[in-house]
C-alpha cells in the first residue's frame, strides 16, 4: 500500500516517518558510509522541509518498506547546490520539474521482491502524481551502475550530463520526461494494473 506524506499530513504518519528516516540512516550512512547530518538514530538533511512530499510503500502492517523524496525544483534542491556541475541540459527551476531523492528500501525486508516490489510501487506512484501535478520532468541523481537497469524500462528517459567519480563508483544525473505514455510504458512492464496513488493525499497536494 502506498502512503502519500505532506506537511499537511506528516503528524498523521509520525512513526512511519520516523521509520523512514531511520532507515535511511541504516542504509546511507551505516551501510554506504555516506557523509550525512544525523540526528540520533535518523538520517535528516537540509532539504527535509515543509516543501517535501514522501512517498512510501508500506506492508500489511503499516510498516516501512521502500520510500522516496519528492522536492519542487522551484525551491533549494539536492541537485541544484550539490550536483549542478554534472548538469549540461537545463533544468527549469520551477514546479514543472521536481527532483527525487532518498529513495530508499528497509534493509531489514529480507524478502528481494518485496523490496523490489516496494520500489517500483514508490516510481510507479511518483509519475502518477507527476501526471496529476503537470509536472513535466523528474531528475535524480543515481550510480552509474543502475543506468543501465533504468534504460532497461524503455521508458523516456535520459542523461543530463556525464557521469562523475565517486568513490569507488560513479553517479549520473538523469531526467524523466513525464508523460501518459510514460505512465502506461511502465505500468505495462512492471505488471502494475491499477493507480497506486491514494487519488485523496495527492488531490489535497495538488490544491
Amino acid at each position: 500500500m502506498i502512503k502519500f506524506i505532506t506537511a499537511k499530513t506528516k503528524s498523521q504518519h509520525r512513526a512511519l516517518i520516523d521509520q523512514m528516516h531511520q532507515d535511511r540512516k541504516r542504509v546511507f550512512v551505516d551501510w554506504l558510509k555516506w557523509d550525512l547530518p544525523v540526528t540520533g538514530d535518523k538520517e535528516i538533511d537540509q532539504y527535509d522541509t515543509d516543501d517535501a512530499i514522501y512517498i512510501i510503500d508500506v506492508d500489511a502492517e503499516g510498516n516501512h518498506v521502500a520510500s522516496i523524496r519528492l522536492l519542487p525544483c522551484s525551491v533549494p534542491t539536492l541537485m541544484a547546490e550539490h550536483f549542478a556541475d554534472m548538469v549540461q541540459s537545463p533544468v527549469p527551476a520551477d514546479d514543472t520539474a521536481w527532483e527525487m531523492t532518498r529513495l530508499c528500501a528497509n534493509p531489514n525486508v529480507k524478502d528481494k521482491l518485496a523490496q523490489w516490489t516496494g520500489r517500483k510501487n514508490i516510481t510507479v506512484a511518483a509519475i502518477e502524481f507527476a501526471l496529476m501535478r503537470d509536472i513535466k520532468q523528474l531528475i535524480f541523481v543515481t550510480h552509474s551502475s543502475w543506468v543501465p537497469t533504468i534504460l532497461s524500462v524503455g521508458w523516456d528517459i535520459e542523461l543530463l550530463g556525464l557521469p562523475r567519480k565517486d568513490g569507488a563508483d560513479s553517479i549520473a544525473a538523469m531526467r524523466i520526461n513525464v508523460t501518459p505514455e510514460t505512465l502506461a510504458l511502465i505500468r505495462r512492464n512492471w505488471g502494475v494494473k491499477e493507480s497506486l496513488l491514494p487519488a485523496e493525499e495527492a488531490l489535497s497536494a495538488v490544491a
